[in-house]
């Protein structure tokens, strides 16, 4: 899979389609849709459910924020909020050993760039 065009980061995004959970503590998870991944952070789409109480806490979310994502990986990913444009949060990822080497193998099977990188 190609990089996206114009790419403003360091390291190349590349588009993917995969359900995930954003989650942040105290909060339920919300849905959403990852648009794309690089080895530093993501796009993902928020899922618009109404809930009882209205839209879901998700579409209040701002720059700064910490959340985690779900369903990326086998284990959730720390990351924070670098930017909302009404459904879609970009989000940078704060990888520990374990997790960077699990980010960096997924954008590998993407770009066809292998071998696995090892924790």
């Amino acid at each position: 899979m190609l990089p996206l065009a114009q790419d403003r980061r360091g390291a190349p995004r590349y588009a993917i389609e995969r359900d995930v959970w954003v989650r942040r503590r105290g909060q339920l998870p919300a849905a959403a849709a990852l648009i794309n991944i690089s080895k530093s952070g993501a796009a993902v789409r928020l899922r618009r459910v109404a809930t009882a109480f209205g839209m879901t806490w998700a579409f209040c979310l701002r720059s700064g924020d910490e959340v985690h994502l779900s369903g990326l990986i086998d284990d959730p990913v720390a990351c924070w909020v670098v930017a909302e444009d009404g459904d879609v949060l970009r989000v940078r990822f704060l990888l520990d050993d374990g997790t960077r080497a699990a980010v960096n193998n997924l954008v590998a099977r993407l770009s066809g760039d292998w071998p696995e990188v090892q924790p």
